[in-house]
């Protein structure tokens, strides 16, 4: 028998899975946000920004307040998603503000990348 009002939060196994994940979730962002270069840390420095963990890898969203921001994030995005995969794997990126979101992969981002790299090569 329930002896805790319905109204009452209930403690054990939920309160410790809650718990669990809110500490993992705090070292992604503490490893995320400490494997900036100071570039990347001043530049973010004027966003808004947050992980969300995903099924597979995580999902970062970038809030911009202004185009310059923006492109400046756009244009760094190579190092971000580098940091990104080294540490969760596969992940999107999302780049808000402006007119139009931008959204990508770290996949995608590396593999451009390289291309245009062995392309400017020949």
């Amino acid at each position: 028998m329930n002896t805790q009002p319905d109204d009452q939060p209930h403690s054990g196994s939920t309160d410790t899975a809650i718990a669990q994940q809110f500490s993992q979730a705090a070292a992604r962002y503490q490893r995320f946000s400490s494997s900036f270069s100071r570039t990347l840390n001043s530049l973010f420095s004027f966003c808004d920004w947050q992980l969300v963990p995903l099924e597979r890898g995580m999902e970062l969203i970038i809030t911009c307040t202004s185009s310059n921001v923006r492109s400046q994030v756009i244009n760094s995005l190579l190092p971000i998603s580098t940091r990104l995969q080294s540490l969760f794997g596969c992940s999107k990126i999302r780049v808000l503000g402006g007119s139009y979101p931008f959204e990508t992969s770290t996949d995608e981002v590396i593999r451009h990348h390289r291309y245009w790299k062995r392309y400017d090569n020949r």
